[in-house]
């Protein structure tokens, strides 16, 4: 051993691996202990296509962050005329209340081989029945897109604006069991017309017919709540058909006490928002349950109200028919929720005038529950 080494003392390097392993331990307990970094998860906008034997419709599906797999709400969005499955949800703006409720929202898109202007065929007699046409088709893709993720089989809905709310009315009407409520957004009776002709005429002056689907009724015990926005300067669909829609729904719940002419609601209110478009809001009631939800608004045109704005057939005013009608469909379930009933009662609307002036504020700020 040469005179500038030096040696090492007994057992130093058994000390040294000992200081080694204790260190290691440390780090192995501080990483277990330590919660697992979660991955931020956002919202999915997918795109997808429905097949069956004889149809393929395309569509679009909003997922939103907050979804892992549990049992969530389930709504069907049908646009109107003229407007694509992307179009209508971004005039709608209802992805982004649908990604605060957690709601998946599915966006069924009209194909040009089956109307030249992307029209759900609600006036034809072969798209009015269950079992066949477009009912049948839009039926099937909800059930797809139920079985693929976690839908609560009692909070699926269905809305649409013109042809799409017609068509939204036809599959309450004729598959009841499968939606919990409808929205209808300038929208028609069920069977209002028969042909393109009867159609025109129909969205324009009212059909005067009043068919129902009291059969299918009958045999699922289910009738759908339903919600209607109409504006009144709406010249494209008159609001003579949402007068006529809201009778039809009360008699297919049983109300057969029902006239056009003295239709009373249960409960309605005026209200004149400097925000926005001045509407009035009526609740109609069969057998001690809120049954429908009419809200005309004043100097609305053919346009979804509160849509987003530079958007096709949408008006930026409020009120949002989007927030309501969410609002609407999550006290709507098959288990006979009380829902809007608990909340409108709370605050006296049936009462005078100065409560019915006290209870709009009320009313304006109610908040959502689907989760």
């Amino acid at each position: 051993m040469g005179a500038a080494e030096v040696a090492a003392p007994p057992g130093s390097y058994l000390c040294y691996a000992c200081i080694c392993m204790t260190l290691l331990r440390r780090i192995v307990a501080r990483f277990r202990s330590a919660p697992a970094p979660q991955l931020a998860r956002t919202p999915s906008w997918l795109a997808g296509v429905y097949r069956t034997a004889q149809e393929r419709r395309r569509y679009r599906l909003f997922v939103p962050s907050g979804y892992s797999g549990q049992a969530v709400p389930l709504l069907v969005l049908l646009h109107g005329c003229q407007q694509t499955a992307e179009e209508f949800a971004d005039a709608t703006g209802i992805n982004a209340l649908a990604e605060r409720e957690s709601v998946l929202v599915l966006y069924p898109e009209q194909a040009l081989l089956a109307h030249a202007q992307r029209c759900w065929n609600w006036f034809d007699r072969d798209h009015q029945e269950r079992g066949r046409g477009e009912p049948a088709l839009l039926a099937g893709m909800t059930s797809h897109v139920m079985r693929q993720y976690g839908v609560d089989p009692s909070r699926v809905w269905v809305a649409g604006l013109s042809a799409g709310g017609a068509m939204a009315v036809v599959l309450g009407a004729t598959y009841p069991e499968l939606f919990a409520a409808v929205g209808a957004h300038s929208g028609l009776p069920y069977r209002a017309a028969e042909s393109s002709f009867s159609a025109w005429r129909a969205m324009r002056f009212g059909s005067g017919r009043s068919r129902t689907a009291g059969a299918v009724v009958t045999e699922t015990g289910h009738v759908p709540r339903l919600i209607v926005f109409h504006g009144d300067a709406d010249e494209t669909v008159g609001l003579v058909n949402a007068t006529a829609l809201v009778k039809q729904w009360l008699q297919l719940a049983g109300r057969s006490d029902v006239k056009e002419a003295d239709l009373e609601p249960a409960i309605s209110l005026t209200v004149r928002d400097a925000g926005g478009h001045p509407y009035t809001r009526s609740i109609y009631r069969a057998a001690s349950q809120t049954v429908v939800e009419l809200w005309i608004v004043h100097g609305l045109a053919h346009a979804w109200s509160g849509g987003a704005s530079g958007a096709a057939y949408t008006d930026t005013n409020a009120p949002s028919a989007g927030e309501q009608m969410l609002h609407f469909f999550c006290g709507a379930t098959f288990s006979g929720s009380p829902g809007q009933d608990g909340d409108v009662d709370s605050i006296g609307l049936a009462g005078s005038a100065d409560a019915l002036d006290r209870g709009i504020d009320a009313v304006e700020i109610e908040t959502m529950c689907c989760q």
